[in-house]
Parts: C-alpha cells; structure tokens; sequence
C-alpha cells in the first residue's frame, strides 16, 4: 500500500493554482474570476457580508500603501 503525502504547504499550491486558473480563463483579471463565481451560483448572507467586509479592507489597505 502506497501513502502519499503533499510535499508543499496547501497555501502555496492553491495560490499558484488560483493564479494559473486566472491566467488561463480569465485573462489574469480577478474582477472577471469574481464576477463569475458570484454568477454561477447564490450566495448567503454571511457571505456576501464577508466579501464586503474583504473588499472594504483591501480597499482600505490599497489607499494606506498610497
């Protein structure tokens, strides 16, 4: 019997496969990535309110690095 265990950390590898499906479907462009998974399926409230809270905070952090 075979036990396979990962060799990298999964933050890393899911960051770079994030970054390889934006490049390949969405031109690199996150908004494009966001727009279609908010289309492709309903949200809860809870999570439309933590992604406002995410891009309230990533807006605040863009504006501060200025």
């Amino acid at each position: 019997r075979y036990v396979y265990l990962p060799t990298a950390p999964a933050d890393e590898v899911r960051g770079s496969a994030l970054a390889h499906v934006l490049r390949t479907f969405f031109g690199g462009s996150v908004s494009s990535a966001v727009a279609a998974l908010l289309e492709s399926k309903p949200l809860s409230r809870d999570e439309y309110d933590r992604l406002s809270r995410l891009l309230d905070e990533a807006v605040a952090a863009e504006e501060g690095g200025k």
